[in-house]
């Protein structure tokens, strides 16, 4: 649907999740067919561990740390570690 962007050096756990497909909150509109993205972006030298999730529109900032599990709704900034459901800062690195 739309572009995921990598940056270098990035290891990713195993089932990370990268979704960029939404859809309408109308139910007659998603019954149309109608789709929208958003991309998803991810800096240099992060590393996100097993089965995290990145939801449409998020970017994640250079060498960030996403937790297994977590689930991003929102941009992480540089240099954190983020986790949980949703994914807040619980360290600067």
């Amino acid at each position: 649907m739309c572009e995921i962007t990598f940056g270098e050096h990035c290891p990713l756990g195993p089932g990370v999740h990268v979704y960029t497909a939404t859809h309408p909150l109308d139910a007659e509109e998603r019954a149309a067919g109608l789709e929208m993205g958003e991309p998803v972006t991810v800096g240099d030298h992060v590393w996100m561990g097993g089965r995290a999730v990145l939801t449409p529109g998020v970017s994640v900032g250079d060498r960030a740390v996403v937790a297994a599990g977590a689930v991003v709704t929102d941009d992480v900034p540089s240099d954190v570690v983020v986790a949980g459901n949703p994914a807040t800062v619980v360290k600067e690195l």
